[in-house]
């Protein structure tokens, strides 16, 4: 009996002094995941302010950590927009103190910022900056992605950016570049003058599949085209979106991976697709231009799972 007693004493000293023993298992914690969304209010054609309100539902549901890299002139859309074809003097107020290129001036400051992404899962840009050739703006978005690996999603009119970098000039003349872009023989020079050995940054080589214009505003019928796509998981069926872009395939870089077609009544292009970007890699979706896509099941679908999907495969499909 002696014997006994003392091993139920030691038994419940060594309890003591090992969790294990008074303590259950603790599930494996989930990592939260960390999105980065860039944008800009309130946008010169596009209503950022609401669709990032929308976004922050779809993260909401999704359940990511969002963090909002913006600028504000402060001022609404809707006055905005009055105030571009307005007559009277309070509407060309508006337009002297906010001209059109001082609604994204102060995001380029931002988006020159290095290493902006990192620490992040995933990068989302939601912006429209179509006439800027600020070139070191356009090459540290792209180090994001191919250098830090922040897998990246471009919605709507991030793709009609910097279009002086790749659709506007003369073909041939850009060293380093995998896409036929079109740009002109001064930016190449000012940008070989600081950079040497870095590729020039056209901005249709990083989106993928390049755009230089779009559609009218009428219904677009979306078809999945890689059915087995994890972006595509939850849309089985072609659908519609009403009154919106559809941008043109200008041209295509290798790797792309379509996921999703529109065609607007004659007109057909690629609407989301995947491309690796370095050790990372970008998924490409031009709906997004208004409210209608922003509220339509489908959108919200495509762009929750795309962004999973970034998250889950950051690593470009080479590596």
């Amino acid at each position: 009996m002696k014997n006994l007693a003392k091993t139920i004493c030691l038994s419940l000293l060594v309890c003591l002094f090992l969790p294990s023993c008074k303590e259950a298992p603790k599930e494996t914690e989930v990592k939260t995941k960390k999105v980065l969304y860039v944008t800009h209010f309130p946008g010169n054609f596009h209503d950022y302010k609401e669709q990032e309100a929308f976004f922050q539902g779809y993260a909401k549901e999704a359940s990511w950590d969002v963090t909002v890299m913006k600028t504000d002139i402060g001022i609404g859309y809707a006055d905005l927009r009055r105030a571009r074809k307005g007559k009277t003097e309070a509407d060309a107020a508006i337009r002297k103190k906010h001209p059109r290129h001082q609604n994204y001036a102060e995001l380029l400051e931002l988006l020159k910022k290095k290493d902006f992404a990192k620490g992040y899962d995933a990068v989302v840009y939601n912006f429209c900056i179509a006439g800027s050739a600020d070139l070191e703006a356009a090459h540290n978005i792209m180090e994001q992605t191919r250098t830090n690996g922040v897998p990246a999603m471009l919605i709507h009119c991030s793709m009609h950016c910097f279009w002086p970098t790749y659709r506007n000039g003369t073909a041939g003349i850009i060293p380093g570049n995998n896409g036929p872009a079109k740009t002109t023989q001064a930016l190449v020079d000012k940008w070989t003058a600081k950079h040497l050995d870095v590729p020039f940054p056209a901005w249709g080589d990083f989106t993928g599949i390049a755009s230089s214009k779009h559609g009218p505003n009428t219904p677009i019928t979306y078809t999945v085209v890689t059915k087995d796509h994890p972006a595509a998981k939850r849309v089985t069926k072609d659908f519609v979106m009403e009154d919106t872009e559809l941008y043109d395939n200008l041209y295509q870089v290798d790797g792309v991976i379509p996921i999703v077609s529109g065609q607007q009544g004659e007109f057909k292009a690629v609407a989301m697709w995947e491309c690796p970007q370095g050790i990372s890699k970008v998924i490409g979706i031009s709906a997004g231009h208004a409210m209608p896509d922003w509220t339509n099941e489908n959108f919200k679908f495509l762009v929750i799972d795309g962004i999973d999907y970034l998250i889950a495969n950051p690593s470009s499909n080479a590596n």
